[in-house]
Formats: structure tokens, C-alpha cells, sequence
């Protein structure tokens, strides 16, 4: 995990004295829009990319792409996964601005729903970015889309971008330092993943590596798209991982994140507007980040802090913090275990309720899932003597130690029970075949499975319908017609 606290690099050193406070949610562009305005698109990019984190993992990614590219090493890959509220498309916007500075030729992030919209959203951006060596990206668009239309094959548009691809940074391209082609939220574009969308990857990770297109790809999805991947095509992310960089944004935020983001905050007038960080809130939001089963991540923080600079009465700290967190003020605490449910669940027990002290041992533990710090706890809660005595009321039923000192049970780690039908529908999901595929065995699963259970079990519905088998069918049959009335 990266020490980010001495390691964040600012994607871009610039800075807007007019900025607002920022958004919890990083939007990315559509490939419709960036076709129309590349360089209104490029341009938001670029004011953008200055207020965003960039990890030392990050930043290491792009260095290394940058140095095989220098060296035609491509292609090469970067894949960032993340669920949502991680920095997905933050981070891809941190990277790409840090290759575009360094001299590459690059796309920013792209969201798109189709590979033809995303193979135009490329050529109108690398157009733009192109500059004066523009007649050089319009040629070889030229040329790729002749040489497709020329095959009649206009069926695959992959095959295009590819050949496009191939014109600008192939062995004999005009571009031989490569450039950078960067997609977001690839669940987006690869759909349902059925036959179709993973051909159209495959194609494009074997042609990039038959071609010896000297380009780097960054994609960001989500990590239950990795998983389908990692199951049904496991062939195509090991050769996405041979040539590149594979990047789990839930282990790329720490502690030290918070303190970084405050400080760049700090660093625009007016946004803070003089406030100060609470030390005892920023270690909580700090074990917050770090449990993706608790909170979104950045986004978690980035919410918090807009709630810190529009509170409208006196400074906000922890027992503020506390309150909103059981009122259900903020959107952003909602992994896989809802922190709000849990701590009212607690906190309206009658037994807790009997003693205010122990109500509000209660409460400051909520706050910190990962355990209260000795010295916090002192701070917090400085009656010594009634500390230890409700301490032990709750070792035993709700209290655990946990890595940073005593912690409520109910938000650790630990597998619970859940309902069979939420699991049974995880592993159908996790489990199901391309559509495709099951719309081509439909009617073998109807004849062989499903009308056999049902007149198997119910005679009486067979009617005049009758089982036809013998040894030139493969599969069983039934003979019959439905009844009008």
C-alpha cells in the first residue's frame, strides 16, 4: 500500500483560484460527445486533471508505459480496477495527463457503448491532440476505413481501428514513439460480454500484438466485470497482463489520502475558507477509505469534506460527524455492510441506552471501524476510571481489539451469514454464459429439459402430444399440437 502521504504527485502542478468544491463523482465523457468536440473535450480534461490524486502506484504505471513506449516495447497495457466511487476514471485522468505532459500523443478517458463509437471518439481526439501533424492521423483514417470498406467487411469495426492504429504507430508508422489510447468504464462497452464483445477483444488485444502497434491501452472496469473476464476469457487478461499493468484501486487509497486532499484544498482561496482539518475526524475517514465494505472510497471523502465547508454553524469535527453518519446524511457509506443500519441497530438497543456512558462509547467506536487509537480514545473520552468499567461491560458481546485498539464486532471483517437466495443469485450471475450462447441452446434446453419435466411430472398435460426417439435422433422430440381453444 503506497505511502501516500510523503508520494502523491498532483497530476498537473497548475492551479484554478476560482475552483468550486469539487464533486463526489468524477464524470467521464461519451464517445458521442468527444467525436463532436474534441478540443472542448480535451481542454475540461486538462482543467480537470489538476485537482486529482495521483498514487505513486499511479504514477509508477506511467512511467513504465511511457518508457516502452520510448523504447517500442507496445503494445502495452494498464488495466485499473476499481469499484465504483475508487477513482476509476480519476486516476486514468491522472494518468493520461501525466504521459500528455511527458510528450505523449494521447487520448484522455472515453466512455463508449460501441467499438464503432469509440473508434471515432479516437480518431476526432487524436486529430486535435495531432496538432500539426493532423494530415498525418486524417491519412491513415483514410486509408483504414478504405481498406475495410474494400474487404466488405463492415461488420467489424475493431478490425479498422486496429488497421488505423497499425498506420499511425506501426513499424513503418509516422508515429514510432507510440500514443495512448485511453477507455473508461470498459463495462460500459463491452456489454452483456457475450460472443460478440469478446471476439471484438480479443481482436483487438491480437491484433495490437500481431501488428506490433507501438500503443499503450488504459482501461478501467469494474471489478465484477474482471472477474466474467477472468472466467470466460481468462486468455485474453493473461495477455493483457504479459505486456502490461494490472492496478486494484481498493489497495491504492490509505489514511494518508485524507490529510493530501485537504491540503489541496486548502491550497485554492476561498475554498476552506480557513477551516481546519479535525485530527480525531481525519483518522476516521481514514480507516473509512480503507474498507471497501464500508465506504466508496474517495468519493466517501470527497463528501465528507463538502459537508465540512458548507456546515453553517461552528467547526465540524467528530461528534458532528457522528450524527450525520446515524441520520443518514451522506450517500457515499454504502459497501456491503451499511454502516448507518449497524450503528442505529446498536445504538437502539435498551441495554446500550441504560448508561449515557456507554451509549457514547458506543458511538465514538462506530466511528472507527478499524479500532480507536489509545490517544484518541483518551482525548475522547478522558473519564479513565468509567473507561475501563464500560469497557469491559462491552468486551464480551459487542467489543473486539482490533489492529488500531478496541473496535465494535459488528464492523469487522468477517463472513456473515446472508440469505441462501442473495447467495444463489451472486453465483448465477458470476456463473452465466454469454447470452448468445444461451439463446443458441434454447430450444435444445426447452425439448430436452424443460418439456420433459413438465410432462414427465404432469401426464395429464401431455394431451395428444407423444415422445419420439429412436436411433437416427440424437436428442428427444416431441410430436404434437397445441390445443386452439
Amino acid at each position: 500500500m503506497d505511502d501516500i502521504t510523503t508520494t502523491t504527485t498532483p497530476a498537473h502542478e497548475g492551479k484554478d483560484s476560482s475552483i468550486g468544491p469539487p464533486h463526489p463523482i468524477f464524470d467521464t465523457t461519451g464517445s458521442e460527445q468527444a467525436s463532436r468536440r474534441p478540443s472542448s473535450v480535451i481542454g475540461n480534461y486538462r482543467r480537470r486533471a489538476e485537482n486529482v490524486w495521483l498514487s505513486s502506484a499511479s504514477a509508477q504505471i506511467a512511467d513504465r508505459l511511457a518508457e516502452r513506449l520510448a523504447t517500442g516495447q507496445g503494445p502495452v497495457w494498464a488495466t485499473l480496477v476499481g469499484p465504483f466511487g475508487f477513482g476509476k476514471s480519476a486516476t486514468a485522468t491522472a494518468i493520461w495527463r501525466r504521459l500528455e505532459v511527458a510528450g505523449a500523443l494521447a487520448t484522455p478517458p472515453i466512455s463508449a457503448t460501441s467499438i464503432d463509437g469509440l473508434f471515432q471518439s479516437v480518431v476526432s481526439l487524436l486529430k486535435t491532440a495531432a496538432g500539426d501533424r493532423r494530415e498525418l492521423v486524417e491519412s491513415a483514417y483514410a486509408k483504414a476505413v478504405g481498406n475495410k470498406q474494400s474487404r466488405m467487411d463492415k461488420r467489424q469495426p475493431i478490425d479498422a481501428m486496429v488497421e488505423f492504429l497499425r498506420l499511425l504507430c506501426g513499424p513503418k508508422g509516422p508515429f514510432t514513439q507510440g500514443l495512448v489510447i485511453c477507455i473508461d468504464e470498459a463495462q460500459q462497452l463491452l456489454g452483456p460480454l457475450d460472443q460478440s464483445a469478446l471476439q471484438a477483444l480479443r481482436s483487438l488485444v491480437w491484433g495490437l500484438r500481431t501488428e506490433r502497434v507501438n500503443c499503450a491501452v488504459l482501461l478501467t472496469l469494474d471489478p465484477l466485470l474482471y472477474r466474467r473476464l477472468d472466467r470466460w476469457a481468462s486468455d485474453i487478461l493473461h495477455r493483457i497482463a504479459d505486456r502490461g499493468e494490472v492496478l486494484d484501486l481498493r489497495t491504492a487509497y490509505d489514511a494518508g489520502f485524507v490529510s493530501w486532499l485537504w491540503q489541496r484544498w486548502s491550497e485554492h482561496p476561498g475554498l476552506t475558507a480557513g477551516r481546519l482539518l479535525d485530527k480525531d475526524l481525519a483518522i476516521a475517514l481514514g480507516q473509512y477509505i480503507e474498507r471497501e465494505d464500508l465506504a466508496n472510497g474517495p468519493r466517501t471523502v470527497v463528501e465528507v469534506f463538502r459537508r465540512i465547508i458548507e456546515y453553517p454553524v461552528g467547526d465540524y469535527g467528530l461528534p458532528q460527524f457522528i450524527d450525520d453518519l446515524k441520520s443518514g446524511v451522506f450517500r457515499f457509506f454504502s459497501g456491503s455492510l451499511n454502516a448507518q443500519t449497524l450503528m442505529n441497530g446498536i445504538l437502539d438497543d435498551a441495554w446500550v441506552n441504560e448508561s449515557p456512558e456507554r451509549r457514547q462509547f458506543v458511538e465514538i467506536l462506530a466511528a472507527f471501524p478499524n479500532g480507536v487509537p489509545q490517544t484518541t480514545l483518551d482525548h475522547l473520552f478522558p473519564q479513565h476510571r468509567i473507561q475501563e468499567q464500560v469497557r469491559r461491560e462491552l468486551f464480551a458481546p459487542l467489543l473486539v481489539n482490533a489492529s488500531h485498539g478496541p473496535a465494535l464486532e459488528i464492523l469487522q471483517r468477517v463472513r456473515r451469514k446472508t440469505w441462501e437466495l442473495d447467495e444463489l443469485v451472486l453465483c448465477c450471475w458470476e456463473t452465466l454464459p454469454a447470452l448468445d450462447s444461451l439463446i443458441e441452446h434454447a430450444p435444445r434446453l426447452v425439448a430436452s429439459t424443460l418439456v420433459e419435466w413438465w410432462f414427465g411430472t404432469h401426464p395429464e398435460a401431455c394431451g395428444r402430444w407423444r415422445k419420439l426417439a429412436g436411433e437416427n435422433l440424437s436428442e428427444p422430440y416431441w410430436d404434437g399440437e397445441f390445443d386452439q381453444s
